[in-house]
């Protein structure tokens, strides 16, 4: 595996991987996934080992269990070399991996050794590899050249930087998401658009600020459509 991967691809490879190591049909590993308690047929076997299913800790460790007895009885038979399986062998990948949606990725080898009870890497290329740091850096270019662009169009606050544009991509979340959809704009638009208007809060944010802490679902519903509104206001203001 090279170039980016989900998670829950890379351990579904690697414990398909380590499946066939050990001679298993995928029926016949269900049988050693139930007994380690995950109510599993051939068809979630198969699903989990394509990457889709949503990965929960406690089911990769229940996995790691079953792969460990399997390797055993398979060495007992004459197949493999047996052994345990750790978190590490699930995770190894020569790609990096998606940990979040909006990232940074670090690569796989990063990942295996926090799971042989290493300590993150702390020099970025280390976590992060030498060619995801410079598309990090392509990125942050073109960022400030789309917000050099927009201040010059008079779209957005004149204070924002290309730092506070990224701490407002990474404190936005699913709300945020969906009101770009619905506006149709990216999410970098939006979160320029929300620090000019709401003084470098974000969507979620000034509507939990307007809302307080005791509002209710209804509440918060109203002053979430008097945002959007103050949002298309912005953006069709800008557009003019």
């Amino acid at each position: 595996m090279t170039g980016r991967e989900s998670l829950a691809a890379v351990v579904g490879q690697n414990a398909a991987r380590l499946r066939v190591a050990a001679g298993l049909t995928q029926e016949q590993f269900a049988g050693y996934a139930r007994a380690a308690g995950l109510r599993w047929t051939a068809s979630k076997v198969a699903d989990f080992e394509r990457g889709r299913r949503e990965l929960a800790f406690g089911t990769v460790l229940a996995v790691s269990l079953a792969l460990s007895r399997a390797a055993a009885d398979a060495k007992q038979r004459g197949i493999g070399p047996g052994g345990s399986v750790t978190l590490a062998d699930l995770v190894e990948t020569d790609a990096t991996v998606v940990l979040t949606p909006d990232g940074p990725d670090p690569l796989g080898s990063a990942v295996a050794g926090v799971c042989r009870g290493q300590p993150w890497p702390s020099e970025p290329a280390e976590l992060y590899g030498f060619q995801a740091l410079e598309m990090q850096r392509v990125h942050r270019r073109v960022i400030e050249a789309a917000l050099s662009k927009a201040l010059v169009d008079g779209l957005i606050d004149p204070n924002l930087t290309a730092a506070d544009l990224e701490q407002m991509r990474q404190r936005s979340g699913l709300a945020e998401d969906r009101v770009a959809q619905r506006l149709k704009v990216s999410r970098d638009r939006l979160a320029a658009v929300s620090f000019r208007l709401w003084q470098g809060r974000t969507f979620s944010e000034e509507r939990d600020r307007r809302a307080g802490p005791r509002a209710n679902a209804q509440k918060k519903g109203r002053i979430a459509r008097e945002l959007r509104a103050e949002l298309e206001k912005a953006l069709s203001d800008g557009d003019d």
